[in-house]
């Protein structure tokens, strides 16, 4: 045999959804705070009136909400639980989405 054989496949789709962690968490680290600190200032800018502020306040769910589903799914490998981490994965995926379908729904219907 070749030792082309044995050579291992790069896993695109976990690299992707690293990366994708990756980026919301840093989103999330630079916007959350900033609202945070703007709504303990007292700015009252009324961010749901306009497109641009639901625009704002969609993506900033959005990343909070895929951060911490993918952090719970990549938790399971650290309990031991590694057998379940591809059931957990589709069913954490499908409950973004489902959570992504309302907030799109409540944001801008």
């Amino acid at each position: 045999m070749n030792k082309e054989d044995y050579s291992i496949k790069p896993a695109y789709l976990k690299g992707f959804l690293w990366v994708a962690f990756s980026g919301t968490a840093t989103l999330c680290a630079i916007l959350l705070p900033v609202h945070i600190f703007a709504i303990l200032m007292g700015s009252d800018a009324k961010l749901g009136n306009n497109f641009y502020g639901r625009t704002y306040i969609f993506i900033l769910i959005s990343c909070a909400l895929f951060h911490s589903l993918y952090r719970v799914n990549t938790i399971l490998i650290d309990l031991g639980l590694a057998k379940y981490q591809k059931t957990a994965g589709v069913l954490l995926s499908l409950l973004f989405v489902v959570f992504e379908v309302v907030a799109v729904y409540t944001f801008f219907f």
